[in-house]
């Protein structure tokens, strides 16, 4: 059995950042309105009416930094995995 490695997190980690990201645009998704001009000002009443709009719509934004840097980690592991820990075979 292998032993758990701290980055192992990062996989895991992305996948429920995904999964709060669809979550979260979902539930803004129902507050859209088309009309660009609007968008700021819709915004600002919805967050001052609604008392959990503000968590959605931070958790959302939030969301899409993290799930680059997330994704980057993830990546940069498997390829210092396959890189350095894997090592030469025929050696």
């Amino acid at each position: 059995m292998p032993y758990f490695q701290f980055s192992s997190v990062f996989g895991f980690a992305l996948m429920l950042n995904m999964i709060f990201q669809v979550w979260s645009g979902i539930i803004l998704s129902m507050y859209y309105v088309p009309d660009p001009s609007m968008v700021a000002t819709l915004r600002e009443e919805y967050i001052n009416e609604i008392w959990w709009f503000f968590y959605v719509y931070k958790t959302h934004v939030i969301g899409v930094d993290s799930i680059f840097v997330l994704s980057y980690l993830h990546i940069y592991k498997k390829i210092y995995i396959k890189n350095h820990v894997g090592g030469d075979v025929d050696g």
